[in-house]
């Protein structure tokens, strides 16, 4: 038989990735324990930066994301194998909202001082403009990380 192993599994940026994030899932179960836990971290698709910058989102990547995650999406996938989400939350993966603006508008200023970098501007000009568009910033981020417990009864 299949030796269960009681010590949680994480799935960290992992499941965006995959072309079917249930038969991942599905594979993993019999390696678990009956009250494994499972954590797992995904681009959380709902997010401010998300749904303001829609395919300019950094997360949008065509030949690396084949899957996007809602809350209710997530929770319904772990669900689907039998996994009850315990604890669910978001972190912003990309630092403190200032702290990015800061260093958009010195990145525009110094292609602007330095001759060799102006045919970078026109990235730079998009860049500080996203994160104005932003303002003030987004305290839950987009990174969606759910804690849950696998429950077999």
């Amino acid at each position: 038989g299949v030796q269960t192993c009681a010590l949680p599994i994480f799935f960290r940026d992992v499941l965006e990735h995959v072309a079917d994030p249930s038969e991942v899932l599905e594979h993993y179960l019999s390696y678990l324990t009956d009250d494994a836990i499972l954590f797992v971290s995904v681009p959380w698709s709902e997010s401010k930066r998300a749904k303001q910058l829609s395919c300019d989102w950094e997360m949008v990547r065509p030949l690396g994301h084949l899957n996007y995650f809602s809350i209710k999406s997530l929770h319904w996938l772990l669900g689907k194998s039998c996994f009850v989400p315990v604890s669910t939350n978001t972190e912003n993966i990309y630092g403190p909202y200032w702290r990015r603006m800061a260093v958009s508008a010195i990145s525009m200023i110094y292609s602007i001082v330095s001759p060799s970098r102006w045919n970078f501007f026109g990235q730079r000009f998009k860049k500080l403009a996203q994160e104005i568009s932003l303002f003030p910033g987004d305290p839950q981020g987009d990174q969606l990380h759910v804690i849950s417990r696998r429950n077999m009864r």
